[in-house]
C-alpha cells in the first residue's frame, strides 16, 4: 500500500503521521453555539481518488466510496478510523463509477447503512447497461493502474442509492446537517454537499487539477453554461473548507473563484480551438488528450474513459457555442 502523509488541521496544532491525509475545521453554528469539530479524512488519495470521510466526536459519513478495486481497502481504512463508531450515511456526488462503484463493499461492511444520490441518479443505477459499463470500467482501470481486483466477486447488485434528493434538501443526521448544493454540468445528476454550513465536499463540475492553465482541467460533459451557474452556486455557498474529488482540501479564497473562473473560460477556448484546426473526430480526441489528459502512474483514469469525457466535452462546446466555433473555423481557413 502506498505510503501517504496525514496532516490533521485545527487552530491550534498540525501533526502529522504515515497513513493517510485529514483536515479539522472549525465548526460554525448558526445559533451561536460551540460546534463540535469535525474530520475531514481523504481516504482514497494514495490513487488521487473521491472518497471522503466526514467524522464526528460521536458519528460519521462517507462520501463518494470510489473505485471498485479500491473497496476492500476504503472500507479498511474507515473501519479504521471509526473502530465502533457508527457510519450513519454514504451521499454520492454523481453516479460515475470512479466515484460510486465501491458503494457494494460499505454496503457489505454496514449492511444498514442509506446511501444518498440525487434523484436522477437513482435511476441511472437501475439501468443494466450502466452497470455492465461501470463493471467493464472498473476492470480496466484495475488493469491499467496494475491494481488486483477480485472482479468475479463483486457484488454489482448492491450498487443503488436508497435516498433521492434534490436541490435545497437539508439532512439532519445525528451531528451533521448536510445541505444538497444542485451543480449540473459534469452530469444530468450532479450535487455538492455543505455540512454544517461549513465544510464543502465538491462535484466534479467546477473542474479538476492538472496541467492546464497553472493546474485546471474542464469536466463540463453536458454544459459548459451550467458549469458556470454552477461554479457560481458554489461560490456563494461560502464554504470555509472545499474539498474536491481527484484534488483534496482547497482554501476558497478569492484568488481561488478568481483561478477557477479564469481556467474555466480559457478551457472553453481552448475547445474551439481543437474543433476549428482538428477536421477529424480522431484528431480533435488526440489533440484533446495532449492537452488535458494526464495520467497518473498509481489509478488515475483509464484513457478510454477519459476519450468518452472528451467526446462529450467537444459535443459541448459545439451545440452551445455556434458563431464562436464558426468565426474560429473561418480564421483557420
Amino acid at each position: 500500500m502506498a505510503k501517504v502523509v496525514r496532516r490533521c488541521y485545527n487552530s491550534t496544532s498540525e501533526c502529522r503521521d504515515n497513513r493517510r491525509k485529514t483536515f479539522e475545521p472549525e465548526g460554525r453554528s448558526e445559533n451561536n453555539e460551540k460546534e463540535k469539530k469535525v474530520k475531514v479524512y481523504y481516504i482514497d488519495e494514495d490513487i488521487k481518488g473521491t472518497c471522503f470521510l466526514v467524522q464526528g466526536e460521536q458519528e460519521a459519513i462517507l462520501f463518494d466510496p470510489g473505485m471498485a478495486y479500491y473497496g476492500e481497502t476504503v472500507v479498511q481504512r474507515v473501519r479504521e478510523i471509526l473502530g465502533t463508531q457508527p457510519l450513519r450515511a454514504v451521499f454520492l456526488t454523481h453516479s460515475h463509477y470512479d466515484h460510486v462503484a465501491a458503494v457494494p463493499y460499505v454496503r457489505q461492511e454496514w449492511p444498514e447503512i442509506k446511501v444518498y444520490a440525487a434523484e436522477y441518479a437513482c435511476h441511472i443505477f437501475e439501468k443494466t447497461k450502466v452497470q455492465q459499463m461501470m463493471f467493464h470500467m472498473s476492470k480496466t482501470a484495475a488493469e491499467e493502474s496494475h491494481h488486483e481486483w477480485k472482479s468475479d466477486d463483486y457484488k454489482g447488485e448492491l450498487l443503488y442509492a436508497d435516498k433521492p434528493l434534490e436541490d435545497g434538501d437539508r439532512i439532519a443526521l445525528g451531528e451533521f446537517v448536510v445541505e444538497v448544493i444542485e451543480t449540473i454540468g459534469h452530469t444530468q445528476c450532479s450535487v455538492s454537499f455543505l455540512i454544517n454550513n461549513e465544510v464543502m465536499i465538491s462535484s466534479e463540475t467546477i473542474g479538476l487539477e492538472g496541467d492546464f492553465e497553472g493546474g485546471y482541467v474542464p469536466a463540463f460533459l453536458i454544459s459548459y453554461k451550467k458549469t458556470v451557474d454552477s461554479l457560481r452556486r458554489t461560490r456563494e455557498a461560502d464554504p470555509k473548507q472545499l474539498y474536491m474529488p481527484h484534488r483534496g482540501l482547497v482554501i476558497p479564497d478569492e484568488r481561488y473563484w478568481k483561478y477557477m473562473e479564469k481556467g474555466l473560460a480559457a478551457t472553453k477556448d481552448e475547445i474551439i480551438r481543437i474543433l476549428a484546426s482538428c477536421p477529424t473526430t480522431e484528431e480533435q480526441i488526440l489533440e484533446m488528450e495532449e492537452v488535458f489528459w494526464k495520467k497518473a502512474a498509481d489509478g488515475a483514469w483509464p484513457r478510454e474513459a477519459f476519450d468518452m469525457n472528451a467526446k462529450a466535452m467537444l459535443r459541448t462546446v459545439a451545440a452551445e457555442f455556434p458563431e464562436e466555433l464558426s468565426k474560429a473555423k473561418s480564421i483557420q481557413k
